[in-house]
């Protein structure tokens, strides 16, 4: 950055004091209809994610717009696209045609081929700015293009009129999954598979007169791993772009790139088994990149780190959160809103549910398994104001045979979900869109039924004066120092210059909106000294954060000349570190206590490896220091070693059983061998005995087989019970209650098979009776010389009834 001028760095330290927590802002397009659409994945720059727009709040304020059919419900020949919104049009690839809806209506005003024949490009995120619309097409089978170009390309077309204005250049790899993203007159996607690139082209048409230009590549990056780019998208953070490629067999691989002229500024791979399918989120606020993605055992995860003015990943930076749930994944992009990160899970397999996030200390605030999505959160703070908590609503459709809509609720403080399921929304299919919120409040998405879908409020959806008044109130004072998002106080802008004069004249406090508005002209080098004047080293909370950080941010943007004139350097620098240190403390404490709350050793098993895990991921991303100062750590690698032992064990006896009981016939000598093979499950809770089918396979046959023929051949002769005496009850006694312990571990499943199951209950209590001893159910001395043997049985009784019952339940859904 050395060659910027002083001027360039002045400005861009006062927009990073003034308007935001880092370096520098994301370029956002000038035109409202950009600024308050949702013109790509997550919707607009600055404010990913993030609508102001009146969307219904409740079940009652819902009502169907219109519907379209967009492909083929019968099989996957034609398969639509993602849909996009400008102003008061939305576009849609359906029917290999690009699409021009009224946003009010749905009625089509025009379409432009894209492909010549039905294709199966199931993933087709479109993407729009700069007045154009590009469609990722994964090959060219239109007879009447002429560009030469044959797959994985970009066909770009005029929002107004459709008309295609140009291709890209062919980019390798197998198909185009990743969403089309516009920023600063510059789009960018990736190509998936082997062989997958990441590319940045120009969005010029510097052709005019021809429809069959090939636009070539600004930059490309390749991919190392199998996957390529799949659904992954970019982040913009001053001159950088920070995105991610997937990975099927190893681990995803990030990069910072310079997305002006592709110069790699870091790159690295996360640690195996991460795999991420989805858009990085730059937090302007403090300066950090949030990237979500699956972790190896402990479900959904999210790693940020601090991105440097060099374009550079921290890696000392780290903090992550995992979700702790076995079995799942994520697709979901995060969104972070007032320091709260959203995210929800793959969908698929295990049942991930939405998560709600304290980004300062990356812990989770509340989670909710009633909302089942693929999709990443739609948010909207049409409603938000300081006599709610900042409340806003968030939207998601169900990833499951069902026609759910989910509304939740969030304000600042909540630690509980509130969520409205809506049933009846649109027509019941599987769904992995995010939906897309119109400038109106409409919600716009399609899901696998082949149908676009367009729900919007049956209120008054009209921004008015008081609506700008509340928006404005929820931005701090231009004189607070503390972060202001850009793009929000341009939205809020945008808003009230769409009202009528007589209106804008109700907006009292628009003068607020101009102070901020303004700064972006005033001298940063005061601004910055002023700033630190404010802050008092004695009081200062988490609260602070964002002021000191927004400060930092802007001194560091200067070059060293500027430096020299800031006063109070030092005190700035010791309120980070204070900052810092508060935050991990904060980060420290909720860890003490999540470790806290984990089940007691004897009560873990191996379903507790994902929580567990999720732990230990954040203790080692904590600083030494402040690990040295984690109250339960040995707990925690108590409980780690515990989960370990049971995993080890469980393997371990699944292998024996198998090797010992595969093809071996049962006999009255396989005794010692069932009693080895009990002292092998010793010690394991059901929920683990679940886990190990060579029980059901095996074990519980084998048992089922030699109770039948201790029965057969050591409690009846000639088929008829013996009869219980005072010479035979000792030795009858021994037999029957060791019958009864193989008996408790067959499984219930198999207790059919039993021949004279209850001859041994008979049998102890007759002989219990004669030796006027305790009942069989209560056990006693003259079953001592037995003891060694039937013991294991017994202690795996309760555990294996309880393992009967859920197989049984299983048994019976299937």
């Amino acid at each position: 950055m050395g060659n910027i001028s002083v001027k360039k760095r002045a400005t861009a330290a006062l927009l990073a004091l003034c308007l935001c927590a880092s370096g520098s802002l994301p370029a956002l397009a000038a035109e409202p209809s950009t600024e308050l659409g949702w013109p790509q994945f997550l919707g607009t720059d600055g404010l990913k994610g993030v609508s102001d727009a009146k969307t219904p709040t409740t079940a009652g304020e819902i009502e169907r717009k219109w519907e379209k059919q967009v492909g083929d419900s019968t099989s996957w020949t034609d398969s639509s696209g993602t849909p996009v919104i400008l102003g008061n049009y939305v576009y849609n690839y359906s029917f290999q045609r690009l699409r021009k809806y009224e946003l009010d209506s749905g009625k089509e005003v025009a379409s432009a081929p894209v492909f010549g024949a039905a294709h199966n490009q199931y993933t087709m995120i479109l993407g729009a700015g700069d007045g154009k619309i590009f469609v990722p097409c994964e090959i060219n089978n239109l007879d009447a293009d002429a560009t030469g170009v044959q797959k994985n390309f970009l066909r770009v077309f005029d929002a107004e009129t459709l008309e295609q204005l140009y291709v890209t250049q062919e980019l390798p790899g197998s198909a185009m999954q990743s969403p089309v993203i516009c920023h600063d007159g510059r789009v960018f996607t990736g190509s998936y598979r082997t062989g997958g690139v990441y590319a940045c082209f120009d969005t010029a048409d510097e052709n005019p007169a021809s429809t069959t230009e090939v636009k070539a590549a600004n930059w490309t990056v390749a991919s190392p791993s199998d996957a390529g780019f799949n659904t992954n998208g970019v982040a913009f953070a001053g001159d950088y772009a920070v995105f991610t490629d997937a990975n099927y067999t190893g681990s995803s691989t990030v990069w910072s790139v310079n997305y002006k002229t592709g110069a790699v500024a870091d790159t690295f791979s996360l640690p195996s088994g991460y795999n991420a399918r989805s858009t990085p989120f730059y937090y302007e606020k403090d300066g950090r990149v949030y990237l979500s993605s699956g972790h190896p055992t402990a479900g959904a995860a999210v790693r940020s780190y601090k991105l440097r003015a060099d374009g550079k990943l921290d890696q000392a930076s780290l903090r992550e959160w995992t979700a702790g749930i076995s079995g799942g994944d994520t697709q979901s992009s995060p969104v972070i809103y007032n320091d709260r990160l959203y995210l929800a899970g793959q969908g698929f397999g295990a049942q991930m549910p939405v998560f709600v996030v304290d980004v300062n200390t990356m812990t989770t605030l509340y989670q909710t398994g009633t909302v089942n999505s693929a999709g990443s959160a739609a948010l909207t703070t049409a409603y938000a104001s300081a006599e709610n908590g900042n409340q806003v609503y968030l939207y998601f459709v169900a990833n499951e045979n069902s026609d759910n809509l989910f509304i939740l609720k969030d304000r600042e403080g909540q630690t509980a979900p509130q969520v409205e399921v809506v049933p009846g929304i649109g027509r019941r299919q599987y769904c992995t869109q995010s939906i897309a919120i119109a400038p109106n409040g409409s919600l716009v998405w399609y899901n696998d039924a082949s149908y676009l879908y367009c729900y919007g409020n049956k209120g008054d959806t009209a921004i008015t004066a008081a609506d700008v008044q509340r928006q404005i109130e929820r931005l701090p004072d231009a004189d607070s120092y503390r972060y202001i998002n850009l793009a929000e106080a341009r939205r809020v802008e945008s808003r009230y210059r769409a009202l009528s004069a007589a209106e804008q004249a109700k907006v009292t406090n628009h003068g607020k909106l101009e102070e901020i508005l303004a700064l972006s002209t005033a001298d940063p080098i005061a601004r910055i000294n002023q700033g630190i004047a404010s802050l008092d080293l004695s009081s200062l909370t988490l609260q602070d954060a964002d002021k000191v950080s927004a400060l930092l941010s802007a001194y560091e943007a200067l070059s060293a000349q500027e430096r020299s004139q800031i006063t109070g350097a030092d005190t700035l620098q010791k309120a980070a570190a204070a900052i810092e240190t508060l935050r991990q403390e904060a980060i420290v404490q909720k860890l003490d206590e999540d470790i806290a709350a984990l089940p007691a050793l004897s009560a873990l098993t191996s379903g507790d490896r994902a929580a567990v895990d999720s732990l230990q991921s954040r203790y080692e991303a904590l600083p030494d220091a402040q690990r040295e100062k984690l109250a339960n750590r040995q707990r925690l690698a108590d409980s780690r070693a515990r989960v370990a032992a049971i995993e080890e064990q469980m393997a371990a006896a699944a292998q024996l059983i198998a090797d010992k009981l595969g093809g071996a016939e049962i006999t009255l000598e396989s005794r010692p061998l069932i009693q080895e093979l009990d002292r092998a499950l010793e010690g394991l809770l059901p929920a683990d005995l679940a886990k190990i089918s060579e029980i059901e396979q095996y074990l519980s046959p084998a048992k089922v087989d030699l109770v039948n023929l201790m029965t057969a051949q050591l409690l009846m002769k000639d088929g008829q019970p013996i009869p219980v005496t005072a010479e035979n009850a000792a030795q009858l006694l021994a037999i029957a209650r060791e019958i009864q312990g193989y008996r408790d571990g067959i499984l219930e499943g198999d207790l059919k098979y039993l021949q004279n199951g209850r001859l041994a209950d008979e049998v102890a209590q007759q002989a219990a009776a004669l030796l006027d001893g305790p009942s069989s159910e209560t056990g006693g001395d003259a079953s001592a010389n037995t003891a060694d043997a039937s013991a294991p049985a017994a202690l795996l009784a309760a555990a294996l009834a309880a393992l009967s019952l859920a197989l049984a339940c299983k048994r019976r859904r299937a």
